[in-house]
């Protein structure tokens, strides 16, 4: 993931959380959603900290990361300059004539570039121009080594182009293959933009000039853990065979043996540097093998994920319609009671008690007076409606508020003295032959009513019981 895109998903948090603090005014959570916002704010909180102590660290220790980062790359450039050498062959001459015209020609502008890529093409030439301060062997020897898709502004991170610019000069001269300076040559031909460049031109002049004088290469950095010695090795060098061996021993012993030492120091060094190169090989293709298990896990993971949330989808359809169908029946029933039928005119005491329960139980359903009273003249039918229907002027309630039309409806439907009826209906009210579980309930509602105590309930229900329910109390 690049770094643009770790911005860009910092950035969206950061929008996210902050558009999120004025809705947090406006909710009224439960305890258990207070217990959990508290986690979460909690545990977001510490995730802040650690990625701004990360940002911090990695801050400070990115040029050994991006060396350490870079190892791979700078292995493979050293072994693309000694293939080329040890075989004198250009491997992969269309990657090295692409970046030679990249170099010195930089990327061609298209009007359908987006912001995006005008960027990243903006990048890829400041680069282009840090490789061409580099010596001609460097240039060579990065031209030889990476693909420009492969440095291009957005394909590299820039501390890493930076580490292989320092690593990417030679030590001394390479002596390069005679396809090396044909290739050059033909590009100046082929290339009308390297025509007209100074700069290739000048390389190409210090090319053709002999070793020594036209090739002087820079000195790169040196990092902890590189053991290489200047290059240059004369005696060595001059020593093509047995006697001249003998003969440079006879006059310089020590000189040939401080570079026989060197020698073989830089084996040492390259074997270790092998072995490095080998156990990194191992660690990479078991991180790989590693990284495939838990690929497939999640895989696997991922298709029962699907699977539950196709079955939970399922059922949650299925739910909806059940409860939507209640809801019909439900609204069926209540317009059953609401709506009193104008022959059933006894019921109207307890359609004004449903009314009362439907009105307080759902405050919520009107946002004012006028549409409480629309609704309770919605409700009313035949005798009920007629009661209110005269204070109804187009389609407008004209009563003060719902307790004034419930009056009317009392005073037409209602019982004046509840309590009274209920005195009166309860001398009359016998048990005969009827159960007891039958009787029961319907004298107990009466009794409610009469307001009377304990004892003269007691004595009433005594009077209203079958004289078998007597008796067997009785015994």
């Amino acid at each position: 993931m690049s770094a643009a895109s770790v911005l860009s998903q910092l950035r969206s948090l950061f929008e996210k959380s902050d558009h999120l603090i004025p809705k947090l005014d406006r909710i009224y959570p439960t305890e258990e959603q207070w217990d959990n916002m508290r986690d979460l704010s909690a545990k977001l909180a510490a995730t802040a900290t650690t990625i701004q102590q990360r940002i911090r660290t990695l801050e400070q220790s990115r040029a050994d990361r991006a060396w350490k980062e870079s190892e791979g790359l700078r292995s493979h450039a050293l072994a693309c300059k000694g293939d080329i050498l040890a075989n004198g062959r250009l491997k992969q001459s269309p990657v090295f004539r692409r970046n030679i015209v990249t170099i010195f020609e930089g990327p061609k502008d298209s009007k359908f570039d987006t912001e995006d890529i005008k960027t990243r093409k903006v990048t890829t030439r400041q680069r282009c121009a840090q490789i061409r301060l580099l010596s001609p062997d460097g240039i060579i020897s990065w031209a030889v080594a990476f693909a420009p898709s492969l440095w291009a502004g957005g394909s590299m991170a820039t501390d890493i182009f930076k580490c292989l610019l320092d690593d990417v000069e030679p030590d001394c001269h390479p002596s390069w293959p005679l396809v090396v300076r044909d290739t050059l040559h033909t590009l100046l031909e082929d290339e009308e933009a390297l025509q007209g460049s100074l700069e290739y031109r000048k390389l190409l002049k210090a090319y053709d000039t002999p070793s020594g004088t036209g090739l002087q290469s820079h000195k790169k950095r040196k990092r902890l853990g590189d053991h290489y010695e200047p290059c240059p090795l004369p005696l060595l060098n001059a020593s093509n065979t047995n006697e001249t061996f003998r003969n440079a021993f006879v006059a310089n012993p020590a000189g040939l043996m401080k570079e026989v030492f060197l020698v073989c120091n830089a084996a040492y060094s390259m074997q270790a540097v092998i072995d490095s190169l080998r156990a990194s090989t191992t660690t990479t293709i078991r991180d790989m093998e590693d990284l495939q298990t838990r690929l497939e896990n999640t895989l696997i993971s991922k298709s029962d994920g699907d699977a539950t949330i196709a079955r939970l989808m399922a059922e949650n359809e299925a739910y909806l319609k059940i409860i939507q169908s209640k809801e019909l029946h439900t609204a069926h029933q209540n317009t059953l009671i609401l709506r009193p039928s104008p022959e059933r005119t006894h019921a109207s005491a307890e359609f004004l008690q449903h009314l009362e329960l439907k009105l307080e139980m759902n405050k919520d359903w009107w946002n004012s007076e006028p549409q409480r009273m629309g609704y309770v003249v919605s409700c009313l039918k035949g005798k009920a409606h007629d009661q209110v229907r005269y204070n109804i002027k187009d389609g407008v309630v004209l009563f003060d508020d719902v307790n004034a039309i419930k009056s009317t409806l009392q005073s037409a439907f209602g019982d004046i003295d509840a309590k009274a009826t209920a005195q009166l209906k309860i001398f009359d009210m016998k048990q005969g032959h009827r159960s007891l579980t039958t009787f029961l309930p319907e004298w107990y509602a009466v009794a409610k009513l009469t307001d009377w105590d304990s004892g003269a309930l007691i004595a009433h229900l005594r009077r209203a019981l079958h004289d078998n329910v007597i008796w067997r109390l009785s015994h």
